[in-house]
């Protein structure tokens, strides 16, 4: 396991899309990534 500075992750799962993001220490954003939400399939919506 390798140590770095703090972050915060968050994650919206929708019923339109699914969006994570990754923030520093500072509140910037690092990393973001959206994808739609699987149609009529929860399962896949776990996945």
């Amino acid at each position: 396991m390798t140590s770095g500075a703090p972050c915060a992750i968050g994650v919206d799962v929708g019923g339109t899309k699914i969006e994570a993001i990754v923030l520093d220490a500072a509140g910037q954003e690092r990393w973001r990534e959206r994808v739609a939400s699987p149609r009529g399939d929860y399962d896949a919506s776990l996945q």
